[in-house]
């Protein structure tokens, strides 16, 4: 607690975007600049990455269904011939990978029956601008209501910033559409239109591990109008991939377990020091000496924070619109990604979302500290720490020497621990927000409302806040 609470103390008002940026500036040009300016060898990189990375997978299983082998989807092998045909052969020998379920493959048809370079060029403008409609669509929504509002330029530039959002662009990952689910998704819900957001929770079948905290939100809370939505959307969009692409579904099914050892490390040498979740941290301490173990431990400590989401939940009224709500939600959506089998460093994107529920509903603290300036700005500063230096500068590090040393690979994701205490630090300023605006511990037995926020008495703050740390 030492360090959370020295953490707030030394970055007062002045030097706390100073340093942001600085880690914003370095991973700039230490990653983006190189990959920009070469040299390239064909369409990979310096350091033996092709062009778009991660992307290239994506393209490949739209091209797949495109010429009629979906059936092919999950094989490895085939996936990464088709790759090394598109883009030319690895000089490391790797590849991507494609791990989403079979409408996503769907979804990049389109984009696919583009030429690869151009289909890139297009894959990072819509990356940037479900970005940016993200950001707005929360900050226009919450502001009215905001303790410290935020101006929706300086959100977008630091947004654009964070360290995450860059390796995002940077690997041509698909975080921003579970972004602009989310975002989207916690708006409607807020303002009452539940309809529209169990739709939005349901197409996130595309990346289904991102939903766990909506989905287990609205089943507890009986919001059986988002829920039956969500529902539907979701059997619609697997409807239609059996309809297309039946020969996908096997391959995916059998695919489930080999994913999970993938993700570990455990098969094809995957970066899994890249991992953020619980069950991933807990993988990369004990899988060298208990994977069996791991096995059976990592799902059950999973499932263990979905059932205390479940029980927080179970308590809590339904209020949307109101403080402790908003903060409580972005909590959820916290822990249940933390929950998650598969969150990787380009996921943390995602935490952008929570990041700006706190900093305008808590409002700032002693000095203009913004996140209230005491333990909760520590927590946020240190996870912001974690996610932007500690999985380059040590857990990379010690995933590529260890073997080399003769030693087993040990990795302490403390990032992951910040992730945690921040989202633990989350819920308890939404208890004592509930605590503040009276609200009655009892479930509401899923009666309506309109979400309208009234009774904020900080409303309507200065509009000339400074931005916020995104985290």
């Amino acid at each position: 607690m030492r360090l959370v609470e020295g953490l707030a103390r030394f970055a007062n008002r002045q030097r706390w975007p100073v340093y942001y940026f600085a880690l914003a500036a370095t991973c700039f040009f230490s990653i983006i600049v190189p990959k920009a300016v070469g040299p390239w060898d064909g369409l990979y990189d310096h350091t033996g990455t092709a062009l778009g990375a991660d992307f290239v997978a994506f393209y490949a299983g739209g091209t797949m269904v495109r010429r009629g082998e979906a059936s092919e989807l999950y094989d490895v092998y085939e996936e990464i011939e088709l790759q090394y045909a598109i883009v030319g052969e690895d000089p490391e020998g790797g590849g991507a990978f494609f791990l989403n379920p079979p409408p996503y493959a769907l979804l990049m048809v389109p984009i696919a029956a583009l030429p690869y370079v151009p289909a890139v060029a297009l894959w990072w403008v819509l990356g940037l601008a479900l970005l940016v409609a993200s950001t707005l669509h929360v900050v226009r929504a919450v502001n009215p209501d905001a303790a410290a509002p935020i101006r929706p330029r300086h959100a977008l530039l630091f947004a654009l910033g964070f360290v995450p959002t860059q390796i995002a662009f940077a690997i041509g990952q698909n975080t921003f559409l579970s972004l602009a689910l989310s975002a989207f998704a916690f708006v409607a819900l807020r303002s009452g239109r539940e309809v529209l957001g169990g739709a939005l929770v349901g197409a996130m079948i595309l990346k289904p591990q991102l939903a766990l905290g909506f989905a287990l939100v609205l089943v507890v809370k009986r919001r059986w109008k988002a829920v039956t939505a969500a529902a539907v959307v979701t059997l619609s969009l697997i409807g239609l991939s059996v309809a297309l692409i039946p020969e996908a579904w096997p391959g995916f099914l059998a695919s489930v377990r080999g994913t999970a050892q993938l993700v570990r490390g455990l098969e094809h040498d995957f970066p899994a020091f890249l991992g953020l979740s619980v069950p991933g941290a807990l993988s990369l301490l004990a899988d060298w000496a208990l994977p069996r173990v791991v096995d059976f431990v990592g799902p059950l400590l999973g499932i263990g924070i979905l059932v205390a989401l479940g029980m927080y939940w179970h308590r809590r009224p339904w209020t949307p619109g109101s403080r402790s709500w908003d903060v409580a939600m972005g909590a959820t959506l916290a822990a249940g990604w933390l929950a998650s089998p598969h969150l990787l460093l380009y996921d943390a994107a995602l935490f952008l979302l929570p990041a700006w529920l706190l900093y305008m509903r808590v409002g700032r603290g002693p000095a203009g500290r913004p996140f209230g300036g005491g333990r909760l700005y520590g927590w946020t500063l240190l996870a912001l720490l974690g996610v932007s230096l500690w999985i380059q500068l040590v857990s990379g590090y010690l995933w590529e020497h260890l073997p080399e040393w003769g030693l087993p690979r040990v990795v302490p994701q403390l990032v992951t621990v910040a992730l945690a205490g921040w989202t633990l630090a989350m819920f308890r300023e939404a208890a004592a927000l509930e605590g503040a605006e009276g609200e009655p511990r009892a479930d509401d037995g899923g009666a309506g409302t309109d979400g309208a926020g009234a009774g904020d008495a900080d409303a309507g703050a200065d509009e000339d806040a400074e931005a916020p740390v995104p985290v």
